[in-house]
């Protein structure tokens, strides 16, 4: 009765469904994939904010553990030790948020929803842009799956910080699709006072600038990344060379996140190297050969591959620009199948969703440890206003970073 109530009163039925996610995530989730199943894209927000209010109770450790001692530090301090920093922007809402007495809770679930709110901002953008998607049921319920899948859910849980700063990327590159190069340039400049490390994407901008009303074929495609990948090192170091001493790029290039991600890289386990590289693998040679077709998107997620490639050699840059540029690269490859056969478009979609299940699992399987501790799922049902209350005190919570340090300091997963 409420789905065939959604059909014909879709606002009700969509700010209902934002109000029970409030007081019930989990009856909201189920209530929300109806609307997807009757081609209702905008029902992705009460699906990004039921996910929101469930992943926020999943144990902090690694990123979040570092943060919530970030967040403990700002109840004694002033304010003008917020600016200290030059991404100050996550100090500045933990600042604000002691100040009025919310939780670590409150701040963590603020960034997860915003971070799944703005992607699901693009998502169904496309979706009403290109009409062709929504029109067969069945490619646009597969579509919504591969677009939830493609999300790093340990990501935004855990690396809050980074993972805001990375939608934020994604809302900037978004906006230079369509030609708005002011809302772009805000969004990048937030993504900067989240995060230095979205410095990382400068290049793409530089790179937009060359390509964008160009049409470039599979040929000058290959040429170009081969470039990019022969010469990109080089390039990095240049090109950082003149951002401020204080943004501390080399960083990324020879210091102590360079050294972690090489030693991981070398050393990691099986998992952790086949969550690496799987998609790259699957996603990439997807993109170059999915056929002739020409639109801004599909331009922005070339530049952004274009960089990429450029990072190979720095592994410490290019997985962190990767998680953007999956993403993208699953825009285009839906946006190009809804106009393909039909078989066609669908096996395509069936091997994508395949992939990014068998990534997710095992990126759940890294955090295993985590999960294992986490006696609260009974907490799930309960409603916002005791969620907001839960300021990480159990011992089941707060245990020290997982990680293990080697004889040499370098982190061992």
């Amino acid at each position: 009765m409420i789905a065939s109530f959604s059909i014909h009163k879709d606002k009700v039925y969509f700010w209902s469904l934002i109000f029970l996610a409030f007081l019930c995530p989990l009856l909201a989730l189920p209530l929300a994939f109806i609307g997807i199943y009757y081609k209702k894209p905008e029902m992705l927000y009460p699906i990004a904010l039921s996910l929101a209010i469930l992943l926020c109770l999943v144990p902090i450790t690694d990123d979040a553990y570092n943060y919530y001692r970030v967040f403990i530090h700002y109840s004694y301090t002033s304010f003008a030790d917020v600016f200290t920093q030059n991404d100050f922007l996550f100090y500045l809402l933990s600042y604000f948020c002691q100040r009025l007495g919310l939780s670590y809770f409150f701040l963590r679930f603020f960034l997860v929803t915003a971070s799944f709110s703005m992607l699901a901002r693009i998502f169904i953008h496309i979706c009403k842009q290109y009409p062709t998607i929504v029109e067969h049921k069945h490619y646009f319920i597969l579509s919504v799956l591969a677009f939830i899948l493609a999300i790093d859910f340990v990501g935004i849980t855990n690396a809050m910080r980074y993972s805001s700063a990375m939608a934020l990327i994604a809302m900037s590159f978004f906006f230079a699709t369509q030609n708005k190069i002011f809302k772009s340039f805000i969004f990048y400049i937030l993504a900067v006072s989240m995060h230095f490390g979205a410095w990382l994407y400068l290049p793409v901008f530089l790179v937009l600038l060359g390509l964008h009303k160009w049409n470039i074929s599979l040929g000058t495609k290959l040429i170009l990344l081969l470039i990019a990948y022969l010469c990109g090192k080089t390039l990095f170091g240049y090109l950082y060379s003149y951002l401020p001493s204080s943004w501390q790029a080399d960083i990324y290039i020879t210091g102590y996140w360079a050294n972690i991600a090489d030693y991981r890289n070398t050393h990691g386990n099986w998992y952790a190297f086949l969550h690496r590289h799987l998609i790259s693998i699957s996603l990439i040679p997807l993109f170059l050969f999915k056929g002739k077709s020409s639109f801004n998107l599909e331009k922005v997620t070339f530049g952004i591959l274009l960089t990429y490639i450029a990072y190979l050699p720095l592994v410490a840059v290019s997985g962190r620009v990767f998680s953007i540029l999956s993403l993208f690269i699953i825009f285009t490859l839906i946006i190009t199948g809804s106009t393909q056969y039909k078989y066609t478009k669908y096996i395509r979609l069936w091997f994508l969703i395949g992939v990014l299940a068998f990534s997710q699992s095992l990126d759940i399987y890294r955090f295993r440890e985590a999960l294992s501790v986490w006696d609260n799922i009974k907490f799930w049902s309960f409603p916002i206003s005791y969620l907001c209350n839960n300021y990480y005190t159990s011992s089941a919570y707060l245990f020290q970073d997982r990680n293990q340090m080697d004889p040499q300091g370098r982190i061992s997963w």
